[in-house]
């Protein structure tokens, strides 16, 4: 099963809806300008979205192994908001429709073709 099918939950599909809404409104905004910007829109964004402990236990729904895991990259969260936080970015980073975003938002940057469809 796909990581991103597996943590889903009403909340992270909401954010990740509310993440492509915002991002490409800012980005055709002229606030987002290159891929580090990007990144740092990312991590501002999640950082946002975890504020709340309220917000942080939906995100958590269904996900509680990140309340005592050791991640990858961030490792073992000390509270609820570090706990949601690396969910929500796990999620994003695994979901389809982030990744289409960021492509697309790549391919926009630089003025690449898409090399993900073929005209036949």
């Amino acid at each position: 099963m796909e990581l991103n099918r597996a943590l889903e939950n009403k909340a992270l599909r909401e954010l990740l809806e509310q993440y492509i809404e915002s991002f490409w409104y800012d980005f055709h905004s002229g606030h987002v300008n290159d891929e580090d910007e990007a990144q740092g829109y990312l991590h501002e964004f999640i950082d946002n979205a975890v504020i709340y402990t309220h917000e942080c236990e939906k995100i958590l729904e269904n996900n509680s192994e990140y309340h005592y895991l050791d991640h990858d990259t961030y490792g073992r969260p000390n509270n609820i908001s570090q706990a949601a936080y690396v969910c929500v970015y796990d999620y994003f980073e695994s979901s389809p429709d982030y990744t289409a975003m960021i492509n697309e938002f790549v391919q926009m940057l630089y003025n690449e073709p898409d090399l993900t469809t073929t005209n036949e």
